[in-house]
Formats: C-alpha cells, structure tokens, sequence
C-alpha cells in the first residue's frame, strides 16, 4: 500500500481526482439513462424488426414458391389440354381431306367412266346411225323392186 501512494504522489495526483471519478460517475449515469439506454432500445427494436422482416419474407418467399409450383402445374394441364385439342383438330382435319381427297377420287373415276361410257355411246349411235342409213337404203331398194 506504501508503493501505491508513494507511486500516487510522485504523480502529482491530489483530492481532485476522486472529485473527478464522481463526475466522470455521474456524466456516465446521465449518458446511460439518456443516450445508452434509447441506443440499446433502439438498437433491439431494429433487431427485432430485421428479424420479423426477416421471418416475413422467408414466408412470402416459401408462399411464392408454393404459388410457383402451383402455376407450373396449372400450366402443364393447360399445355397438355390444348397439344390434346390440337391433335383432335388435326386428326379432324386429316380425316376430312382424306374424305375429300376420297371423294375427289371417286368424282375423277366417274368422270372418266362418263366420258368412256360417251364415246361407247357416241360410237354405238354412229353404228346405229349407219345400220338406219342401210336399213333405209335396203327399204328404198325393196320397195323400187316391188313397185310400190
């Protein structure tokens, strides 16, 4: 205890320091109650909002992605539905034309089913027309013979 106040007074420290502790004691206690005390309120009101904040967005990111999941899902039957839709109206439509494409072949056979049927007529008449011409002939020639 000799040494700290031999030390003390080869310092030069008199009374006036512990004058100083007290205000430096009371300068602190004031500052606690009004800066520290509304900092570390402050401070646990961010952390407690950042961390609310926090729990929120991970919620709405979770939500999200639900959401996501939900929409591709929605989007796959959607696709599905109309590559389905889009077959159907292409087999429709390939079994019309076929229809057609039928239908145009059967038109083109009786076209030309017409057509051989018209010259077999056409040449059976002009066999009948030389046959009326020999029968008239034969009639003309019968009946100048005869005298009629």
């Amino acid at each position: 205890m000799k040494l700290f106040i031999s030390i003390i007074d080869k310092l030069g420290v008199d009374i006036s320091i512990f004058y100083q502790f007290i205000l430096l004691l009371v300068i602190y206690v004031i500052l606690k109650h009004l800066l520290f005390d509304k900092l570390l309120f402050v401070l646990s009101f961010r952390e407690k909002m950042t961390t609310t904040l926090l729990k929120t967005s991970l919620e709405k990111l979770e939500n999200a992605s639900n959401l996501e999941q939900e929409y591709q899902k929605k989007v796959d039957i959607i696709t599905k539905a109309a590559d389905l839709y889009a077959k159907n109206q292409r087999e429709e439509i390939i079994k019309n034309q076929e229809d057609l494409f039928l239908e145009a072949v059967d038109n083109i056979v009786l076209v030309d089913q017409k057509q051989k049927i018209k010259k077999e007529y056409q040449g059976i008449e002009l066999q009948v027309l030389k046959k009326k011409e020999e029968l008239a002939q034969t009639f003309i020639d019968n009946m100048i013979e005869n005298g009629f």
